[in-house]
C-alpha cells in the first residue's frame, strides 16, 4: 500500500502533511505503518481502515527509540511553573528546552512572577516583569525548531 492509496492520490494536502511530518527519512508508506504500529497487526489493520490514528508526536515518533534517537510520544506537557527568583526562572527555561528539543511542547503559567517595577534585593532594584521573562521563554521555544514546527 502507498500512502496515496490510503489517502487519495488527489489529496495532495495530505500526502503532503504526511511526509514532511510522520515519515522518517524516506520510508515507505508500509514500513512507517510497521513502524507506528510497533508490529502489532491489529492496530495496523486499524490504521489501514482509517477505524484509529494515534496522535501527531505517535505517528511521527514511535518506533525511532529503536534507532537511538531520543524524542517523545506526547504532543504537550505540564511543567512546574517559575516561583519569583531568577533560579527557579532559569530551571523553568531549562526544561522548556529539553522537553522541546524531544518534540514535545508546554505552556508556562506565569502567575507567580512579581510585576514590573516591583522592588527586588539585587543591584537592579526592581524586576523587568513576567512580560520580559515571557520573551525570554519565547526565545528558548525558537531556539530550540521542534521539527519544523516553530520557526
Amino acid at each position: 500500500m502507498t500512502v496515496e492509496d490510503w489517502l487519495g492520490k488527489d489529496n495532495k494536502l495530505g500526502i503532503d502533511i504526511w511526509s514532511k511530518k510522520y515519515q522518517f527519512n524516506n520510508e515507505t508508506f508500509d514500513k512507517w505503518l510497521d513502524r507506528v504500529s510497533g508490529g502489532n497487526k491489529h492496530i495496523r489493520r486499524l490504521i489501514v481502515e482509517k477505524k484509529f490514528l494515534f496522535g501527531g508526536r505517535i505517528l511521527s515518533n514511535r518506533g525511532l527509540d529503536k534507532l537511538g534517537m531520543k524524542m517523545t510520544l506526547s504532543n504537550c506537557y505540564v511543567i512546574s511553573p517559575p516561583e519569583d527568583n531568577i533560579e527557579s526562572i532559569f530551571e523553568c527555561a531549562s526544561n522548556l528546552a529539553r522537553t522541546y528539543s524531544y518534540g514535545g511542547g508546554c505552556g508556562v503559567d506565569l502567575s507567580n512572577l512579581a510585576p514590573r517595577g516591583s522592588k527586588v534585593n539585587n543591584t537592579a532594584k526592581q524586576t523587568s516583569g513576567a512580560v520580559s521573562f515571557m520573551d525570554l521563554y519565547s526565545t528558548v521555544t525558537g531556539l530550540i525548531g521542534q521539527n519544523g514546527r516553530r520557526k
